[in-house]
């Protein structure tokens, strides 16, 4: 965008899309079609012309704000969080993501009727003794 100096320079500017717009908008319902460089020499002329760029200059200094609107009550659309509408499926699946760190929860904790459980003892093996076989010395291989 342009540096402007001035107030008068903004408007001047908005001034010169006002009737580039209003101009095409006007050829395209007539059916006309103009290249750019004939837009341009429409919009400097008009712009030349004392009468409209002064009409132009003192709606736009005297450019009043439109009616108030109250204030809105519900949410609109522009209020929903970003992303793609949420489709039945997408919501089942959110809601079984929900669940299933609850249930982990739940299973790790130790029921009540377990903790009355009688512990088995782990049997006790007897040690087996190693027999080693008989020296040539006559040791019987007993330890």
């Amino acid at each position: 965008m342009n540096d402007y100096d001035s107030d008068i320079d903004i408007a001047m500017h908005i001034c010169h899309h006002q009737l580039y717009w209003e101009k095409k908008n006007e050829n395209d319902n007539d059916g006309i079609t103009w290249t750019r460089s004939e837009y341009v020499d429409y919009v400097a002329e008009q712009i030349e012309n004392v009468p409209v760029a002064t009409k132009f200059l003192e709606c736009f200094r005297q450019a009043t704000t439109g009616p108030a609107r109250p204030v809105r009550q519900v949410a609109t659309p522009n209020d929903q969080p970003r992303g793609p509408p949420k489709t039945q499926d997408d919501k089942k699946i959110n809601a079984l993501r929900e669940e299933i760190p609850n249930q982990c929860q739940r299973s790790r904790k130790v029921p009540q009727g377990r903790s009355n459980l009688q512990e088995h003892p782990t049997p006790i093996l007897p040690t087996l003794r190693r027999q080693h076989p008989p020296d040539l010395r006559g040791d019987t291989g007993v330890p």
